[in-house]
């Protein structure tokens, strides 16, 4: 982070009793050029997953918006365990953190797959 100070990243890890280690359950992050280059796009945030396959199981979760060139423009990401109501929110939440500058007295329109974990999390 030290190339790149205006990146934004998060964790949530939870303490196991066995021999004090930690365990990771959600890491977030969204690049400095993303965060400032939101200004330029429509106020229209897409999210979305997919599932991650392989040694390493999880979701991927998406952040991304619109360009003035109608592009596809990545905004952050998250990976954790699963997509539940309370993994949607901690997303969406640091996506506030992260964006807060540039959204800040902005109305935002939010699209969204209508998951059942999205819906929770925006409920809550």
């Amino acid at each position: 982070m030290d190339q790149d100070p205006g990146t934004q990243y998060f964790y949530h890890t939870i303490p196991r009793s066995v021999s004090g280690n930690t365990l990771l359950r959600y890491v977030f992050w969204a690049f400095a050029p993303c965060i400032d280059g939101f200004r330029h796009c429509k106020p229209v945030i897409s999210i979305d997953k997919t599932h991650l396959y392989g040694k390493y199981r999880g979701v991927l979760l998406i952040a991304m918006a619109t360009n003035a060139n109608n592009k596809v423009f990545p905004l952050a990401f998250a990976i954790v365990n699963k997509e539940l109501g309370i993994s949607w929110g901690w997303f969406l939440e640091c996506l506030r953190v992260s964006l807060w500058d540039e959204i800040v007295d902005k109305d935002i329109c939010v699209i969204s797959d209508r998951h059942v974990g999205i819906q929770n999390a925006i409920a809550a």
